[in-house]
């Protein structure tokens, strides 16, 4: 089986390089977004998206998501997504992850084995 790709979509590099190391320590590929650009040049290469919530540019992570979900890319279109975010899930308005189906939400700080078992469970 070949090795699954992950793009970390998430502004601050403080956050993405430890998930990153530990990811690649356990036989992942690994991206890296910083921006809503690069998450959507990336991310026909990946098999899930790590997003936060947060994200730059004024644009929160659920609304990049949506925008993939409503694309005509079929590949990235269903991509498994997992949010992470300091917030609970419930501070989300429902009718915002409504369109981002299915997803996993992970609040910060969250551990790396937390991390794994949730990729696992979706790719």
């Amino acid at each position: 089986m070949s090795k699954r790709t992950i793009l970390i979509a998430d502004d601050e590099y403080g956050f993405r390089f430890p998930y990153q190391i530990y990811l690649m320590q356990n036989d992942f590929d690994v991206l890296e977004a910083s921006n809503k650009d690069e998450t959507f040049e990336k991310i026909s290469d990946a098999d899930l998206l790590m997003m936060d919530v947060l994200f730059p540019d004024k644009k929160e992570g659920i609304e990049i998501v949506n925008e993939i979900r409503n694309g005509e890319d079929g590949k990235i279109k269903n991509i498994p997504v997992i949010f992470f975010s300091i917030f609970p899930e419930s501070m989300c308005a429902d009718e915002l992850l409504e369109g981002v189906k299915p997803y996993t939400w992970l609040q910060k700080p969250f551990e790396f084995e937390t991390l794994v078992n949730e990729i696992n469970k979706l790719i």
